[in-house]
């Protein structure tokens, strides 16, 4: 997709969503101030800090891990289960809620500061089926080093991979995905959203068949590694692998996003 039909896309939905769109485009005119509070249709208000607006635009207006997933296997079914990986302050479950209010979601978030954030959220919407975990979901059950640009303020990364000069590091608890489906009963997942910074290749590596018999669709936002198998085209044959059909988009060096999906199973998510 261009960049012109991705801000048309953006476009439409600010103004098919939020019904305060005249005052956000006002304020993208004479500057925003500390916050802006999204007035979502059906749904709620949202206040979000000036420097948070681009993850919420993502998930939002672009609608970006929803995007290539056909609405026909999806139709009829009100009450989703999804898992969100990499929930960061929790804007996509937000939009899951609010496409569907009676989905039961489970957010799991490491960094201290994003995670205190979505805490916040979650206590503002606590109608919602909403679990929330300050983990990360990894390839063991245990603890793990994440390295990320600050601990105590905003940021978009928490990642296994060590890039930069100007990091910071913090440890987290982790569990396997197999480990905490069993736990909790999870028969059927109809969604899983994964932007786990370079987690996704151990996570999905080493989760059993039989998880990826119950999830029926996700999308991956991977981050290219330093390993053969740490690349879009190697995870995407994995998938195909697994009974998926997908679909890829390469952004570039470091960055894409993968959709999966199994047209046998029929559930409602766009």
């Amino acid at each position: 997709m261009t960049k012109s039909k991705d801000k048309l896309v953006r476009y439409r939905r600010l103004f098919k969503i939020v019904t305060n769109w005249g005052h956000y485009l006002f304020r993208k005119i004479v500057g925003f101030k500390e916050s802006f509070n999204f007035h979502i249709r059906n749904f709620g208000a949202i206040e979000v800090d000036k420097n948070m607006l681009g993850p919420f635009r993502e998930n939002f207006l672009d609608d970006i891990y929803f995007r290539y997933i056909p609405n026909t296997i999806y139709e009829n079914n009100f009450e989703p289960v999804v898992i969100d990986i990499g929930a960061n302050v929790g804007f996509f479950s937000l939009a899951t809620f609010s496409k569907f209010p009676k989905a039961k979601v489970y957010s799991f978030e490491p960094h201290p500061y994003c995670f205190n954030v979505m805490s916040n959220y979650q206590q503002t919407f606590a109608h919602l089926n909403w679990n929330i975990f300050q983990k990360a979901i990894s390839d063991q059950n245990g603890e793990i080093v994440l390295n990320t640009s600050t601990v105590s303020g905003f940021t978009t990364m928490a990642s296994v991979f060590d890039r930069g000069s100007k990091k910071e590091s913090f440890s987290v608890k982790t569990t396997k995905l197999d480990s905490f489906i069993s736990e909790n009963g999870i028969r059927h997942i109809d969604f899983v959203k994964m932007d786990c910074e370079g987690a996704e290749y151990s996570i999905i590596y080493n989760s059993s068949r039989d998880v990826f018999e119950r999830i029926n669709s996700l999308c991956v936002e991977t981050h290219k590694g330093e390993g053969e198998d740490q690349n879009i085209n190697y995870l995407n044959g994995h998938l195909m692998k697994m009974g998926y059909t997908t679909k890829v988009l390469d952004e570039g060096n470091y960055t894409g996003y993968i959709w999966a999906w199994k047209m046998a199973k029929s559930n409602n998510l766009s």
